[in-house]
């Protein structure tokens, strides 16, 4: 029987969550894969990065390191990891998100490496594309809506909430970051377009992608409570937009559009009869247009947030590995 050794970075919301799945699931995996699952290491985002490196680098393989944080201090982790000859399982965006340089060091490694959960959360977005490409189809574009959060914001306006009231109710729901203005920036839902972006083979950078923010700059520099309070200001902006939309039997949804070509992130109104306009609460979706599914693009949707869906990708990436292992 093999031992598949196991080092978890980041313990959050999302990372517990995954660890009770795993305690839960852990002696019916062991006797349907014959393999025994050993968890070497938890270490939270603030741990020694030199101690993390060494717990690697003494692990035995087969090893499998998962990164669930959001930390930008974990890549020289994972490519030591990568480079060992261990398997990364990862929800993190950010070393995916940085540099050309940084991603491709890590994608040459793409046999081994695997990150369902840093587009969609739980849905099969990431593998979808990887296998539709690896089959030999050409993707032409992705569409989609990719923040549960942004999701959640605007139907709740579009139901007649005000944009102030919505983003309240998903901040006490726990489908925003501690500071919602993290999910307002837009900026996630960019990395995620790069991600994409990138699994394409486009060569662009975070820098590359127009980012509109559904907040003025003015209340960038406040603290959380003060920008909670006023975020009323933008109630009658948004009230108006999505009255317009109505009338014109539209909607408004924040979209990331992707090609070869091109990268874009912002609030577009759709067709309230399309896939994108149908899109409710949480739901994230993508539409992928490929040579062969050029007609019909093939629609991808589902829940996109909260720490259960995503916890449950990234233990749908750690059954791959153990699959590989098991061998």
């Amino acid at each position: 029987m093999r031992t598949l050794n196991i080092i978890h970075l980041g313990p959050g919301r999302v990372g517990k969550t995954f660890l009770d799945q795993l305690t839960t699931n852990k002696v019916k995996i062991e006797k349907q894969y014959n393999i025994r699952l050993k968890i070497l290491a938890v270490f939270d985002s603030k741990s020694n990065d030199i101690t993390v490196k060494e717990r690697i680098t003494a692990a035995p393989l087969p090893l499998v390191f998962i990164d669930t944080t959001a930390s930008d201090k974990t890549t020289t982790a994972i490519g030591k990891a990568l480079r060992k000859g261990g398997f990364v399982v990862m929800s993190n965006k950010k070393p995916l998100a940085s540099n050309q340089k940084t991603f491709d060091s890590l994608f040459r490694y793409r046999n081994k490496l695997f990150f369902e959960t840093t587009v969609g959360a739980g849905l099969p977005i990431i593998n979808t594309i990887r296998e539709l490409i690896e089959s030999g189809d050409e993707i032409l574009e992705i569409q989609g809506c990719f923040s549960g959060t942004l999701g959640y914001i605007f139907s709740l306006l579009q139901k007649g909430r005000k944009f102030s009231q919505a983003v309240f109710e998903a901040k006490e729901k726990g489908f925003t970051e501690p500071d919602p203005r993290d999910d307002l920036s837009g900026l996630d839902v960019a990395r995620k377009a790069l991600i994409l972006a990138r699994l394409i083979d486009s060569k662009i950078s975070l820098e590359d992608i127009k980012i509109t923010p559904l907040f003025p700059q003015k209340l960038s520099n406040l603290s959380v409570n003060d920008f909670m309070k006023k975020i009323t200001l933008l109630d009658k902006k948004y009230n108006k937009m999505m009255n317009r939309s109505k009338k014109n039997k539209k909607t408004l949804r924040f979209v990331a559009k992707v090609n070869k070509r091109s990268c874009s992130v912002g609030l577009t109104e759709a067709d309230l009869e399309s896939d994108v306009g149908q899109l409710d609460g949480p739901d994230n979706i993508a539409v992928i247009k490929t040579k062969n599914y050029s007609k019909n693009p093939l629609v991808i949707k589902g829940p996109g947030a909260g720490p259960q869906v995503t916890a449950g990708g990234i233990f749908g990436d750690l059954l791959r590995v153990i699959k590989i292992v098991s061998l």
